[in-house]
């Protein structure tokens, strides 16, 4: 029986978990040689720090996940809690990689990411 967004949200699942989950189920059910790292967008931090990291590339609304796939694609996640809603700077990056030809997906379940995952033949 698959949870929708409200019933993942009641059950307090943070996107910090969502996101820990969806990196196992790539872990455990992706093809050969697809795997994801995270874009360390997120946390407290001190203006110093925000600006180095700016400087070193850090770009805001950057997706959560980077899936690297097979044949030299890749594809693109943003992982919202049940009520989570893109900001703007995440709808600009999304825009941004449309244009350049690249899948962007947001999901709020495990469910809809397993879905999307499939969808751009990350999974086995």
């Amino acid at each position: 029986m698959t949870m929708t967004a409200v019933e993942y949200r009641n059950l307090g699942l943070t996107e910090h978990r969502l996101q820990v989950l969806v990196l196992e189920h790539i872990r455990q059910c992706g093809k050969s040689g697809v795997f994801a790292m995270a874009m360390a967008n997120e946390g407290k931090r001190s203006a110093r720090t925000g600006q180095r990291m700016k400087e070193a590339g850090l770009v805001p609304g950057a997706p959560d996940l980077v899936v690297v796939l097979q044949q030299q694609r890749v594809a693109w996640l943003e992982l919202k809690n049940g009520r989570g809603r893109q900001s703007i700077e995440q709808k600009g990056v999304q825009a941004r990689l449309a244009h350049a030809g690249h899948v962007y997906g947001v999901a709020r379940t495990l469910d809809e990411a397993i879905t999307f995952l499939e969808e751009v033949g990350a999974l086995r």
